[in-house]
């Protein structure tokens, strides 16, 4: 492109940066980064963004939280560059900046929505996170967000790690197939790390009722029958 002298653009730069980062070519990332801030294109929200996420995966994070800070405030007051600086950390395991980013979030006002909450909720992988897990589950229930498929099957994943499966329980909605099998393969997963929670497993199968999904209903009885049940 550049050698048949077309000027790349902001549709351009999100796919290059995000090729980069697949192939692992954070030189190369370095260097659309300089042809960002030569089109101007640095302030564009999907370009900024993108910039944000291919210096995660490089775990270049400082550099990260650079191109975050030298944003237009404009830029700063929308969700999307938030989240990726947010899974950006997650991924680098800083779960307590994760947690300071996504405070000043609510701070200065910017709406978070479930792909927010996607990149928070396996930051809350540890027992001295659980607070932190409650506080975004009551985010979650004020906001509605707990209506979306993927945030309440991440939310029942970070109850079943704790062990909380009583709290699993009440947050499931019975009705719906789906997060029943997604908690009763959670449960078994848990159960192959710590054997006395079989017991959580039948009493589950007992409150949720049948299973459609055959694939969850027979990793359990395998399960069981490993464990000489």
């Amino acid at each position: 492109m550049l050698q048949s002298s077309h000027t790349p653009n902001t549709f351009t730069f999100p796919f290059t940066l995000k090729s980069c980062a697949f192939l692992s070519l954070p030189i190369t990332g370095s260097q659309l980064h300089s042809h960002v801030i030569q089109t101007g294109c640095q302030h564009v929200p999907y370009v900024h963004s993108s910039l944000i996420s291919v210096y995660s995966k490089f775990s270049l994070i400082y550099n990260a939280r650079k191109v975050f800070d030298e944003s237009s405030e404009s830029v700063k007051r929308l969700g999307v560059c938030y989240n990726a600086l947010l899974v950006g950390y997650v991924l680098n395991s800083l779960q307590f900046d994760a947690m300071l980013l996504f405070r000043q979030m609510c701070v200065n006002g910017v709406a978070y929505t479930g792909v927010t909450m996607l990149g928070l909720i396996p930051a809350c992988t540890f027992h001295q996170h659980v607070l932190f897990g409650f506080s975004l589950h009551g985010c979650i229930v004020k906001c509605g967000l707990g209506q979306e498929p993927n945030v309440g099957n991440c939310l029942l994943t970070m109850y079943v790690r704790y062990g909380s499966i009583d709290f699993a329980f009440g947050f499931l909605r019975v009705n719906e197939s789906s997060e029943r099998n997604h908690v009763v393969q959670c449960t078994a997963a848990a159960s192959d790390r710590k054997k006395s929670l079989i017991l959580e497993v039948d009493r589950l199968l007992i409150e949720v009722g049948p299973l459609e999904d055959n694939v969850a209903f027979n990793f359990v009885n395998a399960l069981k029958g490993v464990s000489g049940r």
